[in-house]
């Protein structure tokens, strides 16, 4: 149970942040000018940076108060278990942190940059920020009397972060590779949560042809490969001691961020991966 409420945590911290995010990653690259921001808008940027760290992590602080009894007790862990089938999700919440700490990243990276940061300043700041309000959570579930610390989640809460933060700063590498979220609901099963609702999410890492220069000028350039995991609910009655069934999966796909470049210049697209863009191929764990 835990799991499942701190990720719609992270998911608290990320609505804090939409409308910046939407400027950020929808609208084309090439209309932001970074020059003179902090005088355009009146504050400085360190005087944003410092209410924006404090606004979402207060934010933090007084919905866990509210809703998931923060300092109601002493201090405890909770150890929630890994990619296994008997656990509730299958995993895919641990690739729900991981995937969570990677966006935090570039989402605060990004608008550090809209702020005026030098690159490297803003990546970095967009690292720690993505460490503290992920931190705060954790320790405040430790507190908590319905959940507990789970190292489990920190851990992949840092990995996402610190992917994060080296496609921020590599280059050469982030022309390779993204880390992306699939998500295809069923209409007969909406959830009004959708960045909690695993049974319809696929957590993939892409690899794409536009970053080798051998596959430059060719069809090769827009095309892409997959490797992804996810995890889909099983019929209790039918094995008690297996709750998810978990698959990995490869593919082969059209990179639509390059596709779509000489008409909309976007980053949407290194962190969503549409449905049915792809041809994969499914390995079944269990």
């Amino acid at each position: 149970m835990k799991s499942s409420r701190s990720k719609k945590g992270i998911h608290v911290v990320m609505r804090c942040l939409l409308i910046p995010l939407a400027l950020i990653f929808l609208l084309p690259v090439s209309g932001f000018s970074y020059e003179n921001v902090n005088e355009v808008e009146g504050l400085s940027r360190s005087t944003k940076t410092t209410l924006l760290n404090a606004g979402v992590a207060s934010g933090i602080v007084v919905w866990g108060i509210a809703n998931w009894d923060y300092f109601a007790c002493s201090p405890h862990t909770d150890n929630e278990g890994w990619f296994g089938s008997n656990t509730k999700e299958g995993g895919a919440d641990k690739f729900g942190h991981m995937y969570s700490g990677h966006l935090l990243t570039g989402s605060f990276t990004a608008i550090y940059r809209h702020w005026g940061y030098e690159e490297k300043v803003a990546s970095r700041y967009g690292l720690l920020s993505s460490i503290g309000m992920t931190t705060i959570m954790e320790v405040g579930d430790a507190f908590s009397e319905d959940y507990g610390f789970s190292y489990e989640d920190m851990i992949m809460n840092l990995l996402g972060a610190g992917i994060g933060y080296m496609l921020e700063t590599r280059p050469e590498i982030s022309k390779k590779l993204d880390f992306r979220w699939e998500y295809w609901p069923s209409l007969g099963d909406f959830q009004g949560d959708i960045l909690t609702d695993y049974e319809h999410s696929r957590y993939l890492f892409a690899i794409k042809g536009e970053g080798f220069d051998f596959l430059q000028g060719t069809l090769g350039e827009y095309i892409e490969l997959h490797v992804g995991f996810y995890a889909r609910e099983r019929d209790s009655s039918r094995d008690e001691n297996r709750r998810t069934n978990r698959y990995l999966y490869s593919g082969v796909g059209i990179n639509l961020g390059r596709l779509l470049r000489p008409l909309w210049e976007t980053r949407l697209f290194e962190f969503w991966q549409p449905a049915y863009t792809y041809i994969p191929i499914r390995k079944g764990l269990d």
